[in-house]
């Protein structure tokens, strides 16, 4: 047996122990992403592992800053990587944030939000009408297609008729199918480059070095799409990990320990310097260590830092010699190139900053919520394919010049007028530090020493998984990549300290935390979570210092939901289960909540609520109801209140309209959505609204009849599902009858409601076993009162049987006039918290929602009625909360 020489080498000899045993199935030298992968998946497949570092040195604190070499790089929420972190349980070890601020467009000179979605379309000033129905048309067109082919409608053909694109137009080029739906440039720009993320200029059709088709373009929308809104707590579609991309090795490689792999703290210090080969048969069978000693191997696989020497086979050959490059570059920036916003994606599309230019050029700006830089400051990463280094740098530094300032002024009032208010948006960042390279992409290689890939142009991770995939089915052609972890049990910490157990594998039966990872503690076990935290807003200006420290002291405490003290989102639960992945509330807090206030809410007031409420994420808000002033004084400037609140975009503004002439009323005043209320109580409707049940139903057939004429949206509510203040029990066939009714006369949603809070859980299920069976689940939400303090497991219960609307009112303000003892609305503060705790999107903003609780609660003189919003603001300003 030979030795061949390895890069690296030359290490000094050292106390090292010996390792024992001395032949594994796979031997891996680097700890990249590939790598560190296989060494999971072949763990996971029963082999025996020994993981090995190329460097003998050990990294020094970074002194705050980390840099990702080969950035800027994402994940989409719903790419293979995420759910390879889900199966495999590597989910426990790292956190995520989301790229926030959405993406940006150079387009003309100017910086773009990128409209990705319908609401991002609607709210957009700087398209025109005709712009937004083609790009509208264009996404509803993309989208019945993505619906179609997931539901197999292979079969029914193509067409309008089964909503699939022609194969023709799939084959086709994907701007030529752009430029058939009649759009602009700028918005073929958008598509092509900031969500189809095509690397070169997809003009030049002739001379384009990876022309897009739509196949492939449909495809990357369809995962653009499928990861907006995929996780609670991730805005966009984008998240990046905490510390950097180092965390996503580490969290597999412990993974992989966990499996068995072998990681000792030495072996880490002591790399291979040279290759083992049987001469006879012509192959790699191992590695020497820096210690001296040689492991044998069934498998060998090398980081492409690696030189592997040539054996005279082909098979050892390079997969691709094509040269590839990759231009780079790192900044470090004073501020932020989208005020308030913390993470952006910057997207600049071919000729955008040149005519010369025919790649586009991707920039990643990070804040110091991602631990990757010290507050105030921000990282920056650039990158574009190309094929000479001149060309590459020239891009990047033309990127930068548009978007940094490289001059830095001495004059403290220059500084100061820079950075007024009036002049905050015009001001660049500064350019700190910089520096431009570029990388060749070294490709992968097989034979007796296989070599992973490393890092290529794409900003995500699905190229470099498909490779280390066939790496995987080379060496264990039989077996399943990566499969669902069975939820081991780690050893305790005691356990795993001492050097005997680092210097030792694990005993049989019994798991130990691997030693190789770089951060955070080893989390229990249990079913996969992903932990996605909001990030906080940074302060962007010196003037705004004091509000960085409050925002700082506030940054986490809208996603702290676990009472353990991790942040962290749970996917599943091993003890809830059926729980919806997302779940609407309807806020009713200026209707439900105000209407019983004695004292007069002035108009302003609850006009300048229903627009904070309206900025949190809520998308259907129940502004007020049109009812006689003799009823409910407190609601007689109805009509004043729509005037201004009736163009807020983006949210849905329900008025209640117990009869006729009350819907008639409201749809002159501008309401685009109703609702009307029955009881299942006869005698809580005949002393509430003088009538019988069937009464009131006659009057809502005629509102309904309306409502469908003018098609206006009907919801229904029914009260006293659980109990009456005047009859006490209420038969679970009476709601049945009532939602029914409502249900049948147009009501495209029901609400259960608990009018005096006397439900437990107990009385809930059959309430609403006896509803599902006239009324799909999916039609009904449920409203519960706080009153004897079981709304939450009340509304939980619910959720665990299909329900996923809920209504709720901020700070937990109101209650039925007519119903004695029935205050307090369960506090939407309280529903998003723990909503968040397990995992469910609401697409609410905790933050902004208890600075709405406290607006009206301080004009109302009394505290608020929500429990987190109480427990949360003894500790931090709740006026701050908008800023996270």
């Amino acid at each position: 047996m030979a030795d061949a020489p390895a890069t690296g080498g030359g290490f000094p000899a050292q106390d090292y122990p010996t390792i024992d045993p001395t032949s594994f199935d796979v031997v891996l030298c680097g700890t990249g992403l590939p790598e560190s992968v296989l060494a999971a998946a072949c763990a996971a497949a029963g082999k025996t592992v020994l993981h090995v570092e190329t460097s003998g040195a050990v990294p020094e604190p970074s002194r705050r800053f980390t840099a990702d070499l080969v950035g800027p790089r994402l994940l989409y929420c719903a790419d293979e990587a995420v759910d390879l972190l889900l199966r495999s349980g590597g989910s426990h070890h790292v956190e995520f944030k989301s790229v926030e601020g959405g993406t940006l467009l150079y387009w003309g000179g100017d910086l773009y939000p990128v409209p990705d979605s319908r609401q991002a379309i609607f709210k957009d000033t700087t398209l025109q009408l005709r712009e937004k129905n083609l790009l509208f048309r264009f996404f509803k067109l993309v989208q019945a297609h993505i619906a179609a082919s997931a539901a197999g409608a292979a079969a029914a053909g193509e067409g309008e008729a089964s909503g699939r694109l022609s194969d023709e137009d799939l084959d086709l080029p994907f701007v030529e199918f752009l430029k058939r739906q009649n759009l602009s440039p700028k918005m073929r720009a958008v598509v092509l480059y900031a969500i189809a993320m095509a690397d070169y200029d997809q003009d030049g059709v002739e001379s384009c070095e990876r022309l897009l088709t739509t196949r492939e373009g449909v495809k990357t929308i369809a995962l653009y799409s499928s990861s907006i809104g995929r996780f609670a707590n991730a805005e966009g579609a984008f998240i990046y990990p905490m510390y950097g991309h180092g965390e996503l090795p580490q969290a597999f490689c412990r993974c992989a320990a966990v499996k068995g792999a072998l990681y000792l703290v030495k072996v880490l210090r002591m790399p291979a310097t040279a290759l083992l080969v049987d001469e006879e048969k012509k192959r790699y069978v191992g590695i020497r260590l820096a210690s001296g000693q040689d492991i044998l191997c069934q498998q060998l696989i090398l980081d492409p830092s690696y030189e592997i020497p040539s054996l005279d086979m082909p098979c050892n050959a390079p997969v691709s010699n094509l040269p590839r490059k990759v231009a780079r570059g790192i900044c470090i920036i004073s501020s932020s190139v989208k005020q308030d916003s913390s993470n952006v994606l910057v997207v600049f599309p071919p000729k955008s900053l040149e005519d010369e230019q025919i790649t586009a050029v991707r920039v990643l700006q990070l804040s110091s919520n991602l631990a990757v830089c010290p507050p105030g400051m921000f990282m920056a990463y650039l990158s574009t394919p190309c094929t000479d280094a001149f060309t590459g740098k020239k891009c990047i530094n033309k990127a930068i010049d548009v978007l940094f300032s490289t001059k830095v002024s001495n004059d403290l009032e220059d500084h100061l007028e820079k950075n007024s208010e009036e002049n905050k948006e015009s001001v660049k960042p500064t350019l700190l530090w910089s520096c431009v390279y570029v990388q060749e992409i070294i490709q992968g290689t097989s034979g007796t020493a296989l070599s992973c890939p490393m890092p290529d142009e794409n900003m995500d991770y699905r190229s470099i998984l498909e490779s280390t995939k066939k790496l995987f089915t080379d060496i264990c052609p039989n077996e399943e990549f990566l499969p669902r972890n069975s939820a081991p049990k780690y050893a305790s910490d005691d356990d795993s300290n001492s050097a005997e157990a680092l210097g030792c594998r694990p005993k049989k039966g019994r798991r130990v935390p691997p030693v190789a990872a770089t951060r955070g503690p080893v989390r229990g076990s249990g079913s996969p979570r992903l932990s996605v935290a909001r990030p906080g807003r940074e302060s962007l200006h010196k003037t705004d210092i004091s509000k960085t420290a409050n925002a700082a002291s506030v940054q986490n405490y809208r996603y702290f939901s676990s009472s353990s003290g991790q942040q962290s989102i749970g996917i599943g639960n091993k003890i809830i289960h059926d729980l919806p992945r997302s779940v609407k509330i309807v806020e009713v807090g200026p209707r439900d909540g105000l209407q019983n206030e004695k004292n007069i809410v002035p108009t302003h007031v609850k006009i300048e609520l229903i627009q904070r409420l309206a900025t949190s994420g809520l998308s259907v808000v129940e502004a007020t109801s049109f009812v006689s002033p003799k009823w409910v004084p407190q609601l007689a400037d109805a009509k004043d209140v729509m005037d201004v609140v009736r163009n807020i975009e983006g949210v849905s503004l329900p008025v209640l309209t117990p009869n006729l002439k009350g819907f008639e009323a409201a749809v002159a005043a501008g309401a685009k959505e109703v609702a009307v209320f029955a009881s299942a109580s006869e005698a809580f409707s005949k002393s509430n609204i003088n009538c019988t049940i069937k009464e009131s139903l006659a009057r809502y057939k005629a509102v309904a009849l309306a409502a469908k004429e003018l098609k206006i949206p009907m919801r229904g509510y029914v009260s006293c599902v659980v109990g009456c203040p005047v009859e006490g029990y209420v038969p679970p066939s009476n709601v049945a009858h009532v939602a029914k009714e409502l249900y049948d006369m147009g009501c495209y949603e029901v609400s259960l409601g608990d009018t005096i809070g006397v439900g437990t859980p107990g009385t809930v299920v059959p309430m609403l076993e006896a509803v599902m069976s006239v009324v799909q689940k999916e039609k009904l939400a449920v409203h519960f009162h706080d009153t004897y303090g079981q709304s939450l497991s009340n509304i939980l219960i619910s959720l665990q049987m299909g329900v996923s609307v809920v209504d709720s009112s901020v700070a937990g303000l109101g209650g039925c006039p007519y119903a004695k003892g029935a205050s307090g609305n369960v506090a939407t503060e309280d529903v998003v918290y723990m909503l968040n705790g397990l995992g469910i999107s609401t697409n609410v903003d905790l933050g902004k929602v208890m600075a709405a609780g406290e607006f009206i609660c301080n004009h109302l003189g009394r505290q608020s009625g929500s429990k987190a919003a109480i427990a949360l603001g003894s500790k931090v300003a709740t006026a701050n909360a908008s800023k996270l």
